[in-house]
């Protein structure tokens, strides 16, 4: 029987809980802390938030795991946010001061909204949709008759917008470019665009707000450079996502967009291993190391993570960029089997 080791997972959401699921069918003894920034502990559903928004899915059935998982998993739950990486004592510290050791350690981190640069962001009436407490404080914006102004062209947007739409509120969405770039042919963004008409959002592209300032009755004037301003109950911002590496600044750990990783899911520095949204790694063609912030990619990798971090030597087969969601009554499907880079 092989000595316990000491196991910290920084993050509980698909793969953090993908890791230590796969690292208890192969190791029971060894000590396992799992960190979460968010207050609370119970894992949910990132990708579900804009159902909820439109009343499909409760906030009960957000969470994916039932009370007593961690338990179960003989997992210690430790609320709070990683500040610093020490790589020579192997600790992970956290803002309040406490450090925790380890003897392997996987950085499922995630990642976070991307800020636009825009007068007046930072405006009270702004919202993201990533988290459970973002998805609780735009809940109330989500009533008839409510105008809406939702900045971005990606899936996370459009999931926005296609969620205003049926709430049947004045939705308006605005991209720097055109929307799902990366992701549809022009033949299928066209019929997408005329499905976001049919179903009354007005769509602005090549083109976001200059500034965004609130009004004394707390609604907001949304500036543009080239085009009418326009007042809104609500912006919601949608402009991507970045790793969260911050607390790796000058650790040693090397990081090119995301925490670069091997077929193992290990890092530069052996012992440490990162998965999802905050790791580069290997695509399915096997010719660069791509950041996939989706979720399956994320449950897999860090299946892979967690039996690396039993000892069990494990292969990650590559990254696939799919996706598949209902948008506009429209099924949407993006799947890139190589990647490029240019």
């Amino acid at each position: 029987m092989e000595t316990p080791i000491r196991v910290v997972i920084v993050g509980n959401s698909a793969a953090g809980l993908s890791a230590l699921e796969a690292f208890r069918k192969l190791d029971r003894s060894s000590s396992v802390h799992v960190i979460s920034k968010e207050g609370s502990s119970l894992p949910y559903a990132r990708v579900q938030i804009p159902y909820y928004l439109k009343d499909r899915v409760r906030r009960d059935n957000l969470y994916i795991r039932e009370a007593g998982y961690f338990k179960d998993l003989n997992a210690e739950t430790v609320e709070g946010r990683v500040s610093a990486l020490d790589t020579t004592t192997g600790s992970v510290i956290l803002e309040d001061g406490r450090t925790i050791v380890f003897d392997r350690l996987l950085i499922a981190s995630g990642s976070s909204p991307v800020v636009p640069s825009i007068t007046g962001i930072d405006s009270a009436g702004i919202h993201h949709i990533w988290t459970m407490d973002d998805a609780q404080a735009l809940k109330p914006v989500f009533e008839t008759g409510k105008r809406i102004l939702i900045i971005g062209g990606g899936f996370i947007a459009m999931q926005a917008a296609w969620a205003a739409a049926q709430c049947e509120l004045s939705a308006m969405l605005v991209v720097r470019s055109t929307i799902m770039r990366r992701d549809l042919d022009d033949q299928a963004r066209e019929l997408l665009k005329r499905a976001m008409a049919d179903h009354g959002v007005s769509l602005v592209e090549g083109e976001i707000p200059s500034l965004i300032a609130e009004n004394t009755d707390r609604s907001l004037r949304v500036e543009f450079p080239d085009r009418q301003a326009v007042e809104v109950d609500a912006v919601v911002v949608a402009t991507g996502v970045q790793p969260n590496t911050a607390f790796l600044d000058g650790r040693g750990i090397a990081i090119d967009g995301g925490v670069l990783v091997d077929r193992h899911m290990q890092t530069n520095i052996p012992g440490i291993y990162a998965a999802g949204d905050v790791a580069a790694a290997i695509t399915s063609d096997g010719r660069d190391h791509i950041v996939r912030a989706l979720w399956p990619c994320a449950a897999e990798q860090g299946e892979v993570a967690g039996a690396n971090l039993a000892g069990r030597e494990t292969t990650y087969q590559g990254s696939l960029n799919m996706n598949v969601t209902e948008l506009f009554g429209l099924v949407i499907a993006s799947c890139s089997f190589f990647s490029v880079r240019c």
